[in-house]
C-alpha cells in the first residue's frame, strides 16, 4: 500500500477517534494529543506503524545530556511499547511507539493505548529529569 493510501487510512482513523489531523508540509500526519504535537510519518508501511512525539524535552548542556540519556533508557525500559530517545543532534528528547501490525486498519484498535504509552514514558522521563535538578 502506498504512503498516500496509508495516510488516508490513518487520517480517517484519527478523525473517527475525535482528533483533527492535518497533513504537514512534509506530507506527514500531524495532530495534537494532551497538548503535544504528534506525527505519523511515511516510515509506516502495511505491517509497521510508527507514531512520534518529537522534541518534547530540550537538552541545554552536556551535563543534562548525560542525565537525559539515562532517563530515556529508564523510561524506555519501564514503559510498555514506547521508546524515549535522544536524536543524533542531541539537543532534545523524543518519544515513539513502533509496532508491527497485521493490517493498517489494526491501528484503530491500538491508537489510544499507543498514545497513553507515549504519555507514560514522557512522564517517567520528565520525573527523572526533574528529580535530578
Amino acid at each position: 500500500m502506498s504512503w498516500e493510501n496509508l495516510r488516508q487510512t490513518y487520517m480517517s482513523i484519527l478523525s473517527d477517534e475525535g482528533f483533527r489531523p492535518e497533513i504537514d508540509s512534509d506530507g506527514d500526519i500531524h495532530f495534537k494529543y494532551e497538548g503535544g504535537h504528534y506525527y505519523i510519518t511515511d516510515n509506516c508501511d502495511d505491517s509497521y506503524f510508527f507514531i512520534v512525539f518529537p522534541g518534547f524535552w530540550t537538552i541545554d548542556d552536556v551535563a543534562e545530556l548525560g542525565r537525559a540519556i539515562m532517563a530515556a533508557n529508564n523510561a524506555t525500559a519501564w514503559t510498555k511499547a514506547a521508546k524515549v530517545y535522544i536524536p543524533p543532534h542531541m539537543k532534545s528528547a523524543s518519544a515513539t511507539v513502533e509496532v508491527l501490525i497485521a493490517d493498517p486498519s489494526d491501528v484503530r484498535k491500538i491508537l489510544n493505548r499507543a498514545l497513553r504509552s507515549i504519555v507514560t514514558a514522557v512522564e517517567r522521563f520528565e520525573k527523572e529529569m526533574r528529580e535530578e535538578d
